[in-house]
């Protein structure tokens, strides 16, 4: 079967919601067309998944995704604006090597590579990095765009907790020991 791919929906939403939405609605965006019977996008979870190659008419097929929370649709912090997100579907264009996603890689294992991060959690993204960029060889590894997102996605996850456990900063007088301040004695 095809591969699917999911929709990062946490990627389209302000900070201020620190929430997965329970549903994602998906709908042409063009005014009373039908949603293609060769696309099927789970409201669950934003998987995409595609049952047949659509013909060249069929494409580019633009979408609007709303993003459905328990009290309704999410919306921009005291604008009370629905959040949506256009996704375009187009035909196979680029080898994983040509892809834009691939040629994006280098530069965030390079922002990876320049920035402060504390011990751990330094360790814990490597793990992650390293199955989208191989650092021996200082080269992206070649993969679908849903295994890419899924793992990009994952990144910007564990960076956002580290961030707002006020972890992901090494401490600049840390002790080098997880890059965090040593304890304080009373003659501090």
């Amino acid at each position: 079967g095809a591969e699917t791919v999911r929709v990062p929906s946490r990627t389209f939403l302000p900070e201020s919601v620190d929430y997965e939405p329970l549903r994602i609605i998906a709908s042409p965006r063009m005014l009373g067309a039908r949603m293609p019977d060769w696309i099927r996008i789970n409201p669950d979870d934003g998987q995409i998944a595609v049952s047949r190659q659509p013909s060249a008419f069929e494409l580019p097929l633009r979408l609007r995704l709303e993003f459905d929370a328990a009290e309704g649709p999410v919306a921009a912090e005291g604008r009370g604006i629905a959040i949506c997100a256009d996704l375009v579907v187009v035909a196979r264009a680029a080898a994983p090597a040509g892809a834009p996603w691939t040629l994006a890689t280098a530069e965030l294992a390079q922002l990876y590579s320049e920035c402060a991060l504390e011990r751990g959690v330094r360790a814990g993204l490597h793990d992650h990095f390293d199955k989208i960029y191989d650092f021996n060889m200082r080269s992206p590894r070649l993969m679908s765009l849903g295994k890419w997102l899924e793992v990009v996605y994952r990144i910007s996850r564990l960076l956002a907790v580290a961030a707002s456990g006020s972890l992901a900063l090494d401490h600049p007088n840390g002790p080098g020991a997880g890059g965090m301040p040593g304890p304080r004695t009373p003659t501090q």
